[in-house]
């Protein structure tokens, strides 16, 4: 099997999930940077929540100006940007058994 990738200098960035939002959950590590949610919180809801942060590998998903999700004021939790996302990045809470783990 493979025991090595055998790539140098690639870097990986491990954030948790984000659970600061009463009703949704974010993963990074699923997201994969399409900008649905960007642009339907821009053009359809008009709430201007998503932006995306960094660039190149850096590159991530932010709420607000890199604020917690739940503390956006902005945020009309309509879902329509779960309903977008075509990894399950962002989802509901209801679709995910949350573990002890208490999270951010």
């Amino acid at each position: 099997g493979i025991r090595d990738i055998g790539v140098t200098g690639v870097q990986t960035c491990a954030l948790p999930i984000y659970a600061s939002h009463p009703l949704f959950l974010l993963d990074h590590h699923r997201c994969i940077l399409c900008s649905r949610c960007v642009r339907v919180c821009d053009e359809i809801e008009g709430a201007h929540v998503w932006a995306m942060a960094e660039r190149g590998g850096r590159t991530r998903l932010i709420a607000g100006l890199d604020q917690p999700w739940g503390a956006v004021d902005s945020c009309t939790s309509c879902g329509k940007c779960v309903a977008v996302c075509p990894t399950g990045a962002l989802v509901t809470r209801e679709d995910v058994p949350l573990s002890p783990w208490p999270g951010p």
